[in-house]
């Protein structure tokens, strides 16, 4: 597994504080299944995915064009990356 950065969270909170809170479990998970796809790319042909790039969750969230990162005097922001950061305390990132 590659390494993960409070960047790729932030960029994947950003993500789902876009979305529509009904949504955004499905979204991670649609995240996170993109950047093992790339990852595994990577792995087998050492190069990047065409959609996906290289296997990072900062990459795949950048393709959907978060907003702007806010301040962490958001609760919904903060929300959202408690949602990302738990699951990586986990080890399901």
């Amino acid at each position: 597994m590659g390494q993960l950065w409070l960047g790729d969270a932030s960029a994947a909170a950003r993500v789902l504080r876009a979305a529509p809170p009904t949504s955004r479990d499905w979204r991670l998970e649609r995240m996170l299944a993109e950047m093992r796809r790339a990852r595994a790319h990577v792995a087998r042909t050492g190069r990047a995915h065409s959609r996906w790039g290289g296997g990072s969750l900062m990459a795949v969230a950048l393709r959907r064009c978060p907003a702007p990162e806010p301040s962490l005097s958001d609760s919904d922001f903060c929300t959202c990356l408690a949602r990302v950061l738990v699951r990586l305390a986990r080890g399901e990132i």
